[in-house]
């Protein structure tokens, strides 16, 4: 019996309860800073979707704008609309302003105010970017 207790004293090779919270402690004060910084990550890579998105609502809206010859239809300053790009809502402001009143042209400034919908909640709204770029109306000789 004495032999038996010797050999289970000696093949004792486990680990400590003391051992195991040790380790433990440890891998969370490793862990945690890891984590904090995937959570930061994933949270900047969204926002640069959300903008990266915006940016593209804006510049076609404006593209559009500019390759088009105002005829004096679009009266209004104020147009809205809903766009959605990389799976985000967004609406816009649009101002066309006149910049220059020549004799066989009219020149006008396209303002483009792009707004974040988070959720497509119409109550929500930030604004994201703000493009500018022109269009003309060739007077009638």
């Amino acid at each position: 019996m004495k032999k038996i207790i010797k050999k289970m004293k000696k093949n004792n090779s486990g680990f400590s309860l003391l051992e195991i919270l040790l380790a433990v402690i440890l891998l969370a004060i490793v862990v945690t800073p890891l984590i904090q910084t995937v959570y930061s990550s994933m949270s900047l890579n969204k926002k640069a979707r959300i903008m990266m998105g915006a940016n593209d609502v804006g510049q076609s809206i404006v593209e559009h704008y500019e390759a088009m010859t105002y005829d004096g239809n679009i009266t209004s300053n104020d147009f809205w609309w809903p766009e959605q790009s990389n799976g985000y809502y967004y609406d816009g402001h649009i101002t066309i302003s006149p910049l220059f009143d020549g004799s066989n042209y009219q020149l006008y400034e396209v303002k483009v105010d792009v707004y974040y919908k988070p959720n497509n909640d119409p109550l929500k709204r930030t604004l994201m970017a703000t493009y500018k770029g022109s269009m003309y109306s060739k007077l009638e000789d």
